[in-house]
């Protein structure tokens, strides 16, 4: 079941008006524009994510970080530089609502972990030559708003985020980076 809810968040931001709004052979979501409904897709993640609690949240952190992060990738969520912008502030805005009310210092630091770990990915999917235009583009959205949100984190934490810069962060098998090498 919140599979499902998961998948109809994400096809309400990434589609606009969908079916779901028709009754009865009426539609509802005619002069509802795409922003209107990605702010009320953006609200039903933050108010999702409040219900389900504390420890549903930092269980399923990692998850939540590349979903909401993978929806920038779609190209319906940022057909236009300005649809890219307000996408980039809606799936901002959830992730500052569950960073500033939902996780403790520990979760705070895991997902600037997260964080870093989606931007190293990123990077090393542009580096590769292969990589289309349309790859480019939706990297730099999910890097633009992941480092947004990291420096939302490391401003958040103050000195407890200098373990971010000593520590080494998995990111595939055998393989580790670290902080300065991705951000830096």
């Amino acid at each position: 079941k919140q599979w499902y809810q998961r998948r109809v968040r994400a096809m309400s931001f990434l589609h606009g008006s969908i079916s779901i709004l028709k009754t009865s052979g009426v539609d509802l979501g005619k002069s509802v524009t795409p922003r209107e409904v990605r702010v009320g897709v953006t609200e039903a993640y933050t108010f999702f994510f409040k219900e389900m609690n504390n420890p549903w949240v930092v269980n399923n952190l990692n998850y939540i970080v590349s979903h909401l992060l993978d929806l920038l990738s779609n190209s319906k969520a940022t057909p236009s530089h300005v649809e890219a912008v307000y996408s980039r502030k809606c799936i901002a805005f959830v992730m500052d609502s569950l960073i500033n009310s939902l996780l403790g210092e520990a979760s705070q630091l895991e997902i600037a972990k997260i964080l870093i770990t989606s931007v190293h990915q990123q990077m090393e999917a542009l580096n590769k030559s292969d990589s289309s235009l349309s790859d480019a583009q939706s990297s730099q959205h999910i890097i633009s708003t992941a480092l947004y949100q990291l420096s939302s984190v490391v401003l958040r934490l103050g000195t407890a985020s200098m373990t971010l810069i000593t520590d080494h962060i998995p990111v595939a098998q055998g393989k580790s980076i670290m902080f300065t090498e991705t951000v830096f």
